[in-house]
């Protein structure tokens, strides 16, 4: 019977009534007692209501049919597919839902069909012939049948089910873990409130290694349920069960376990693990910064270097993964073959981002204004500022230097502020790259006139920081050269709070607040050469704040034996008349007063709790984990102690 068929009876005995638990609701349906009359099978209503049972599930109860579901349950009965059909069957024989068939199970299976048929059979023959198919199909004699046991699941039993879950975790997490490092994507989302109130992007590189992390679990499940269990299976499985099951994919010979390993799927199984074990172990923190604890040979070919290179080997895994899934073992409709699903968005939104970057850092040429050297191996640097580049304060940009690496692009935050009509950086050399680009700029500033390198950037690209215009009241914490992105945030409030800028009518069009009306910089450092890093910008925020007193900004020199200690009494007092006197402070020669030791980060919350009270402060925060970790307990605890809610934030550093 065509489709076109059971619409029209549909049709003749529909009415229309409410449907489902929602009475505004109508739609033509019909009883479930007419499903047979619908499909043809009215003559045998009894065999039509067990079928429609097993279509709808047993536990649905609901007796009004639509034709939508109508079309679903008939589309199933005519699927010509064997294991559809033999689904159904198995379903309208399991009454109990167990997922097992007894011979009970095949007695009354009979009996209906004999009644359906109107034949005639005695209870003791329809149990003589349940009996008869029971021995013939319950080959294990366990009194009952189920449906996974499928072939290849008697070669390869449960660890077919484990490796095929992993791999469909894999899938999944190969398209995720791809998202989180689409920069544009994810700084143009955070832009929106609402978005970025659900979506914590400041954890996009967290959010990055645990998917990593989920990869590594689903690789080692994968893997090694194949290699360990899988493949021993197949090559030690009955002969006949082997043909059955793999004997094409062979050659009708059963092979070696070796012989098994060099099939196309999994060679290229084994050098995708080869390849994610190089690429993942040099990602990881030791390598990548070079640790000292690590023996002298090993640091040879690690750093930062080391990680970029090699994680883009992780290109080539990409394309095998495409390649293994099409030559699976048990799967040849190509239908079956998802793998590409999962990717084909991700794979072409990170591809296109990446020419998209490709071209837009040849359009925002720049030129090297100024250079200066700082102490502490520090380099500053001022572009010239493209027309057509906005940002707001807390955002990074990427840079290249071609004479240093054509291929390396490496982020640092931007240190000038949105209205500058100039972008600047500072370069702390921590590595490779970054100790070869200080020499160049030493090098170019030693000629006259200055030679300087040619420079490519690429951004802005949305960070924490940026998150600062949410709060009223912003505390920045800045361990070392992690107080860059803070120095933009400083200048970009003080020149909001002067005269509103572009980005300040945007975010508040968004939905961002005006700002903060108050602001603590804490800029931690060891050596009194580090507190001239940022000489320039300070003294331009302190003068321009001195009249409104929104900026707090406090240096702590943690070299320094702390104020009141009999070692450095002499030095406080020294310290005290300068600044009476020059408004200078004498360590740091800037309006900004250098306090001696490490701070006492429980009172500056308190103070903080008690000044601010029932106020929501935003605590920004750049430099080690180990601090992070302080700062993070402290803001909980005034958080519940007190009126006052401090929300935390990490840059990453």
């Amino acid at each position: 019977m065509s489709w076109k068929q059971v619409e029209q009876r549909f049709d003749r005995v529909a009415f229309r009534g409410s449907y489902g638990h929602d009475d505004h609701e109508s739609f033509p349906t019909i009883d479930a007692s007419q499903f047979g009359y619908c499909i043809g099978m009215q003559q045998t209503a009894q065999f039509a209501g067990e079928l429609l049972q097993v279509l709808k599930g047993r536990k649905n109860h609901n007796n009004k049919l639509t034709k939508k579901e109508i079309y679903g349950y008939w589309h199933r009965l005519t699927n010509p597919s064997y294991s559809s059909s033999l689904q159904i069957f198995f379903d309208m024989c399991d009454k109990d839902m167990d997922g097992k068939i007894t011979k009970d199970d095949f007695k009354q299976m009979i009996m209906l069909s004999v009644t359906t048929n109107k034949l005639d059979m005695k209870q003791e023959e329809a149990e003589h012939f349940a009996s008869m198919i029971m021995l013939e199909v319950d080959t294990q004699q366990k009194g009952y049948i189920e449906y996974k046991h499928r072939a290849a699941f008697q070669v390869m039993g449960y660890c077919l089910s484990t490796a095929k879950g992993a791999a469909e975790t894999l899938k999944f997490n190969m398209a995720l873990i791809l998202l989180p490092v689409c920069r544009i994507l994810v700084t143009w989302l955070r832009r929106n409130p609402r978005i970025s109130s659900v979506i914590p992007f400041n954890d996009t590189i967290n959010f990055h290694k645990l998917i990593a992390g989920g990869i590594v679990i689903g690789v080692i499940l994968h893997g090694g349920t194949h290699l360990a269990c899988d493949f021993p299976r197949i090559t030690g499985s009955n002969p006949i069960v082997f043909q059955r099951t793999f004997g094409t994919k062979f050659g009708n010979q059963q092979p070696s376990y070796f012989q098994v390993l060099c099939t196309t799927e999994v060679a290229t199984g084994i050098a995708m693990v080869i390849i994610m074990v190089i690429a993942f172990s040099l990602a990881t923190r030791m390598p990548r910064r070079q640790s000292p604890s690590l023996p002298q040979p090993i640091r040879r070919v690690t750093g930062y270097n080391t990680f970029w290179y090699s994680h883009h080997l992780l290109i080539v895994v990409y394309v095998l993964l495409i390649i293994h899934s099409m030559f699976l073992f048990l799967v040849t409709s190509f239908a079956e073959k998802t793998t590409w699903m999962y990717l084909a968005i991700p794979v072409l939104l990170y591809c296109g981002e990446r020419i998209y970057r490709s071209i837009r850092s040849e359009i925002h040429e720049v030129d090297v204004l100024q250079a200066n050297m700082y102490p502490g191996k520090v380099l500053n640097l001022k572009f010239s500022k493209p027309a057509t580049f906005t940002y707001s304060s807390g955002m990074y940009i990427f840079i290249k230097c071609p004479q240093v690496s054509p291929f390396e692009w490496h982020p640092f935050s931007l240190t000038s502020g949105p209205n500058d009509n100039h972008l600047s950086i500072h370069v702390r050399t921590l590595g490779d790259w970054s100790y070869q680009i200080h020499n160049l700029f030493h090098q170019a500033m030693m000629s006259k006139p200055f030679d300087y390198p040619k420079v490519y950037i690429d951004g802005p690209y949305g960070a924490a920081s940026q998150d600062h215009i949410k709060y009223e009241v912003v505390v920045l914490i800045g361990l070392g050269i992690g107080a860059t992105p803070f120095i933009s945030v400083l200048k970009d409030i003080g020149d909001r709070l002067h005269k509103p800028s572009n980005n300040q009518v945007h975010d508040v069009e968004i939905g961002f607040s005006k700002g903060p009306l108050k602001a603590y910089l804490y800029w931690i450092t060891r050596e009194q050469s580090s507190l001239g890093w940022f000489k320039d910008a300070m003294n331009e925020i302190s003068q321009e704040n001195q009249k409104q007193k929104v900026i707090e900004m406090h240096n702590f020199l943690t070299s320094v034996y702390q104020s009141g200690d009999a070692r450095s009494i002499l030095l406080s007092i020294i310290q005290a008349l300068y600044f009476t006197k020059s408004g200078l402070d004498v360590f740091s020669k800037t309006r900004v007063r250098t306090h001696f030791s490490r701070p006492n980060w429980f009172k500056i919350f308190s103070n903080l709790a008690c000044k601010h009270a029932g106020s929501r402060i935003g605590v920004f925060y750049c430099g080690s984990l180990k601090l992070a970790r302080e700062l993070e307990g402290l803001c909980t605890k005034f958080s519940t102690k007190t009126t006052t809610r401090f929300v935390f934030h990490k840059e990453n550093y």
